[in-house]
């Protein structure tokens, strides 16, 4: 008898201790997984209020910087005249619509910059960097191409281009208000000669920027206009 209630006492305590573990290791995992989802949800915040696309459906997003098109081949033509040094304002102005509209500026202002190397989008992010250039090389004069073939991304060669070209906005101003004066109508027609003067006006407007103005009276004047 006694032996029977030791070996039920005993049976008793183990199933006791059995329980006691599963209840533990289910609670390990319930924790778990709750860690487990709220990093996921974290790392999907992060992404979503930098705006970095966070997932590889990023592809075929059409919205997508990182989306692209079966027209978008390396040797695209963007722009209709190449980069040859004297007109790089008008170069990068053009440069910078059609980079927008192919939703790919933020290749070149960096806000998209290169993930970690075992990110999922890292080799995706090198194919768009990698097009994003092709299109640059083939819309600028050979020679500046080939001095731009040893950069690894397109923030480091929109800014060789801009630091190397807009040093030389002091000799340029003054080519555009030597053709200004020099530019007369002569045998062409209205619309002809307004819109050559409206090329040199502008152009010249972009490269001198407007003194700061905190009385408004800059602000008006530039509605009116």
């Amino acid at each position: 008898m006694g032996c029977t209630m030791m070996e039920k006492n005993t049976k008793t305590h183990w199933e006791a201790v059995f329980l006691f573990q599963r209840a533990i290791a289910l609670a390990r995992h319930t924790l778990f997984c709750l860690l487990s989802s709220l990093m996921t949800r974290g790392s999907t915040i992060t992404r979503a209020t930098t705006g970095v696309p966070n997932s590889l459906s990023s592809m075929e997003d059409s919205t997508s910087p990182y989306f692209l098109h079966n027209s978008d081949h390396p040797s695209i033509v963007l722009v209709s005249h190449h980069l040859t040094g004297a007109n790089y304002n008008t170069w990068s102005r053009a440069m910078v619509m059609a980079l927008t509209a192919k939703n790919k500026i933020s290749f070149i202002d960096g806000s998209i910059p290169c993930p970690e190397s075992n990110d999922l989008l890292f080799g995706t992010w090198i194919r768009c960097n990698s097009k994003v250039i092709s299109w640059i090389l083939d819309s600028v004069h050979k020679d500046i191409a080939d001095s731009l073939l040893y950069f690894d991304t397109v923030v480091g060669i929109w800014n060789d281009l801009r630091d190397r070209f807009r040093q030389s906005n002091g000799p340029r101003i003054f080519q555009i208000k030597k053709h200004l004066i020099a530019l007369s109508q002569g045998s062409l027609d209205v619309s002809t000669y307004y819109t050559r003067l409206k090329i040199l006006w502008d152009e010249l407007k972009g490269f001198q920027s407007l003194p700061e103005c905190a009385c408004g009276t800059m602000k008006t004047w530039m509605e009116f206009q």
